[in-house]
């Protein structure tokens, strides 16, 4: 059973150097509409040999802290939405080729970097940036070694990066793709740095309304009860749903594994995720095979 929330999470980087791509990727417009551009199922049916149904990042369905709006808020694939919230989001204006241009009448480009150690993330990048260019914007994947694409996002250098979803079972334990919750939040590594308590040139205060979000969090972490910091939780997570930080693809598929037929104190299902860590909590010491 997958712990994540999703198999690819698009971040674009709402703490961009340069102050127009900032403003853009800030647009929650924008952001809709390239969610509304994505063919999700297409990706799912070539890249996850069908497997999955289209979500955004959230807890599972199933789980206590489940949000609709949050899972499936703008998963459609829409061309005519994707180009409706793009040009509302103020970038109407196109070149000769049908390009859209930034404010400044610059083209409007960027890159997805992804780590070329996971071939489903590259398979689904390239994907994702066809589909933006069919809307009018020029987006390319950049496959690069997994140490680059981090020292890149840490340093706040990215334009965009690809990424799996976590969180769909231990939300509270990590809760990056919900919130600015550290560097791991790619979609906005200097809002995370300064909610992490880090204070020089590569942290920044972030706006009043993600501060609120983050307070949420806050409670969630100090409620003396699980009732209450199920309602906490869920107070949270609605509040990230309106913000809609990062964007997703589908919900993870269900792995599989091969245990000998005389093996025997095996489960039946298990958990898969790092944090848990599988399979060390299966209690692997008491498997024993049968004569």
């Amino acid at each position: 059973m997958p712990s994540g929330s999703n198999t690819i999470v698009l971040h674009l980087n709402l703490t961009h150097k340069d102050k127009v791509m900032r403003e853009i990727f800030q647009n929650k417009n924008f952001r809709i509409g390239v969610s509304y551009a994505i063919n999700r199922q297409e990706i799912i049916d070539t890249v996850f040999m069908g497997q999955g149904k289209p979500a955004q990042p959230a807890p599972l369905e199933g789980t206590p802290y489940y949000n609709k709006q949050l899972a499936t808020q703008y998963t459609e694939y829409d061309v005519k939405k994707a180009n409706e919230y793009l040009d509302k989001a103020g970038l109407a204006k196109r070149d000769a080729n049908g390009m859209r241009l930034r404010p400044d009448g610059k083209p409007l480009s960027f890159v997805i970097e992804v780590a070329n150690s996971f071939v489903e993330h590259v398979d689904a990048g390239n994907l994702i940036a066809k589909y933006l260019k069919a809307v009018g914007i020029n987006a390319e994947c950049k496959p690069e070694d997994r140490a680059l694409l981090y020292q890149r996002k840490d340093a706040n250098d990215l334009d965009a990066m690809i990424w799996g979803g976590e969180g769909g079972f231990g939300s509270i334990l990590d809760p990056r793709n919900f919130f600015p919750y550290n560097t791991e939040s790619a979609f906005a590594v200097a809002w995370a740095k300064w909610y992490m308590g880090v204070r020089d040139e590569t942290a920044e205060e972030p706006p009043a309304e993600v501060k609120k979000i983050m307070d949420a969090f806050k409670k969630v972490q100090t409620a003396p009860t699980i009732e209450g910091q199920i309602k906490a939780m869920k107070t949270f997570l609605q509040m990230s749903a309106d913000y809609f930080f990062c964007i997703g693809v589908s919900t993870p598929p269900y792995g599989y594994g091969i245990v000998k037929n005389n093996m025997r104190n095996v489960p039946k299902k298990m958990i898969f995720a790092w944090q848990f860590p599988t399979m060390a909590p299966y209690n692997t010491f008491t498997f024993f095979f049968e004569k």
